[in-house]
């Protein structure tokens, strides 16, 4: 798996992710809705700490400015 999520994203995405994660801990009441935000706020966590994400991929889309090296010979 190629990096696909930069400096500032990554960034952006972990703060989100544990705003929401703790905004479903503590604030929100009916089950369904905070697991919802834990969920949501766990993959966003987990996708800025990993530096990649799955729709991005498939999205065709990148904010990491990572240069691929050419291949071996």
């Amino acid at each position: 798996m190629r990096p696909n999520v930069g400096g500032l994203d990554r960034t952006f995405r972990m703060i989100a992710g544990l705003i929401l994660m703790l905004t479903g801990i503590s604030i929100i009441k009916p089950a369904i809705l905070m697991a919802g935000f834990i969920g949501v706020g766990g993959i966003l966590f987990l996708t800025g700490l990993v530096g990649f994400c799955a729709l991005y991929t498939l999205c065709g889309a990148s904010t990491c400015h990572v240069k691929e090296s050419e291949p071996k010979r």
